[in-house]
């Protein structure tokens, strides 16, 4: 990777107002991020709130594509942005992005959940997720899926979760 790129955590922390109603808003909204030119290592959209995890060589780049984006929903609160200091976040943090259905009872099980980049990293179809450098943080297939079953230690990422 580029020397002055970062991982970021871009999130909505959750929210009182419903940004996602139904289907076709999820579906619309992911259409349009699918246009950004980001490389996407997790996401997850929920009801009121949503998290990202991406490469960015240039925020200022990447924020001049990403406010139309988000300027779409109804937010009231303001979108964090927490850049990651080591690639030792990564694979905690990907859990926790997959898992917040559960965690904010949307679903008894996260893996069910449709709006989330979980089910899309085990799928044998094209995405335009980092798959492979997922993968890889993992070590395989195999370890995603078994180390998405243990629970969530949040003390490893606190600093990028700081208001969910």
């Amino acid at each position: 990777m580029n020397a002055g790129g970062a991982w970021y955590h871009i999130y909505l922390p959750p929210t009182q107002r419903v940004i996602f109603p139904n289907a076709a808003a999820y579906r619309a909204f992911l259409a349009h991020y699918a246009q950004i030119d980001l490389k996407t290592l997790a996401y997850c959209l929920l009801p009121d709130h949503f998290h990202f995890l991406v490469w960015i060589e240039r925020w200022f780049s990447a924020e001049i594509h990403l406010r139309p984006l988000f300027a779409t929903l109804p937010i009231v609160r303001p979108i964090q942005r927490v850049k990651l200091f080591d690639s030792d976040s990564l694979v905690p943090l990907i859990r926790y992005i997959h898992a917040n259905p559960s965690m904010h009872a949307h679903t008894a099980n996260f893996r069910t959940w449709q709006w989330s980049s979980y089910r899309a990293m085990l799928a044998d179809r094209p995405t335009q997720l980092a798959v492979g450098d997922v993968l890889r943080q993992f070590y395989g297939v195999e370890w995603f899926e078994e180390l998405h079953w243990l629970p969530l230690d949040e003390s490893q990422i606190g600093y990028l979760i700081l208001e969910d």
